[in-house]
């Protein structure tokens, strides 16, 4: 590839990375623009001077318009731009995928709680129910409020998988759900 076509590919790849968002300041946006603006005339000049040139070899461009000088400089400068012009990396935090579900969602202590509670014998509380399962061992040894919320969310994604059942049966189907207990 010829060096005038050389200096108009690095001329635009520094033009894209000027636009692109970055970490320069105001004062270093500026001057890149400027030196962009004096590059781009360099370059046009240089492309000029080959195409109205003679074919003699003797005629070659010296100085700092020469493809020589310019080019080596305008692809280190167009490399610092668009080193300043990547977009800052977003860690990616640690966690599950969206529409997943935590383990503890499928701990089968939590399910003989909710069988308890459901079935409702014996006329005790969600929360001794939950004390009862952590003395036997099925659920972990942390806050009974914990326990609590975390039936709450276990329940909520019950119901939406039954509705979603019931959907994907008869789009038109309603759930019956019985009337809830006044506590």
């Amino acid at each position: 590839m010829k060096n005038e076509r050389k200096l108009e590919l690095v001329l635009t790849l520094l033009r894209e990375a000027l636009e692109r968002p970055s970490y320069m300041k105001d004062r270093e946006i500026a001057d890149a623009r400027k030196f962009e603006r004096l590059a781009a005339d360099r370059v046009m000049f240089n492309a000029g001077y080959y195409k109205a040139k003679s074919s003699s070899p003797d005629d070659e461009l010296i100085g700092t318009y020469s493809a020589e000088i310019l080019l080596p400089m305008l692809i280190n400068y167009t490399e610092w731009v668009q080193a300043m012009s990547k977009a800052p990396e977003v860690p990616k935090r640690p966690g599950r995928k969206k529409g997943s579900y935590e383990e503890w969602h499928y701990a089968p202590g939590y399910q003989i709680v909710m069988a308890w509670d459901e079935q409702g014998k014996g006329g005790k509380s969600l929360r001794s129910r939950i004390s009862r399962a952590v003395k036997d061992g099925w659920l972990e040894d942390i806050d009974d409020k914990t326990h609590e919320r975390r039936i709450g969310l276990i329940r909520k994604r019950l119901d939406e998988e039954d509705d979603e059942r019931l959907r994907s049966i008869a789009p038109n189907a309603i759930r019956l759900r019985p009337p809830k207990k006044r506590q």
